[in-house]
């Protein structure tokens, strides 16, 4: 009687890509402790601010600080200035679409299709997707906050008091 050898598959063989992948991204090169310093000087402070302040969404900051960092200084101050002007240009569009369109509910839904559209258009034909991109989190971020229904009173009892329920969670 014959038998025949089943070939079990290697679990190393089908993991060791892994290794192979960050030995290959982990290689050290000049320059490259700099890099992480500022980023990690610039994740902490960044939080640092956000939780002496009580900013939310913090989380954001800190993953904004890493991103924005690049190679070398010239690079990551472009990079910074783009993500600024790119917010500007958002916080503007947010601020007069939402006060355009705060009181009709059809309009305003109309309106974050419409802001969303042309966000997923701009990451797609802009050569800076990345300024693009920076609008549509803004958007993204703000367009629950501008549709809670909570009084001025109770936001602002919130972020004083932190022991209180969130009134904007059910």
């Amino acid at each position: 009687m014959a038998t025949f050898a089943q070939n079990v598959p290697n679990s190393t063989r089908q993991s060791g890509w892994i290794w192979e992948f960050l030995k290959e991204e982990l290689v050290p090169y000049p320059g490259r402790a700099a890099l992480v310093g500022r980023m990690v000087t610039a994740a902490t402070l960044a939080m640092l601010i956000t939780m002496t302040f009580r900013l939310p969404y913090g989380a954001y900051c800190a993953v904004y600080a890493l991103s924005i960092s690049r190679e070398n200084t010239r690079t990551t101050v472009k990079t910074a200035i783009t993500r600024i002007v790119s917010y500007s240009l958002g916080a503007i569009g947010v601020l007069i679409g939402a006060t355009l369109f705060v009181n009709d509910p059809a309009v305003r839904l109309l309106w974050v299709f419409g802001a969303m559209f042309i966000t997923f258009y701009a990451i797609s034909a802009m050569t800076d997707s990345a300024a693009a991109t920076a609008i549509g989190y803004l958007i993204v971020i703000t367009v629950p906050l501008w549709d809670q229904h909570i009084s001025g009173e109770l936001r602002s009892a919130q972020s004083s008091r932190p022991g209180l329920p969130n009134p904007a969670m059910p």
